[in-house]
């Protein structure tokens, strides 16, 4: 249940950075859901209540560092819950090598 001082009631969010545009971030506990990160990788989870809350990024091509992170609201925001996203590293081929199946004529 929300805080409840005096009538008005309290929630809290949580807030951070993927460091990646549009990523989705999930989370849950005694409140579920998601919520996508803006063009610069921030993202804010409001409306809260007090309770364990396990925080998670997603984006197709990225793994993020840490994976998750559990996060405690206590009666206060909880800020700066960041991430790093790491993109898969791609290949280069630079040379191509064939072999000949038989040698030519003259060569022994």
């Amino acid at each position: 249940m929300p805080i409840s001082h005096g009538g008005i009631y309290f929630t809290y969010d949580i807030s951070g950075n993927v460091g990646t545009a549009n990523a989705t971030v999930f989370y849950n506990g005694p409140i579920s859901g998601m919520v996508r990160a803006n063009g610069q990788g921030n993202y804010v989870i409001t409306g809260l209540i007090p309770g364990l809350y396990l925080v998670q990024p997603a984006q197709s091509g990225f793994t993020f560092s840490p994976l998750n992170q559990q996060v405690v609201i206590t009666g206060v925001n909880a800020p700066n819950v960041n991430f790093t996203p790491t993109s898969p590293q791609s290949v280069e081929i630079r040379s191509v090598y064939v072999i000949p199946k038989r040698r030519p004529k003259g060569l022994r």
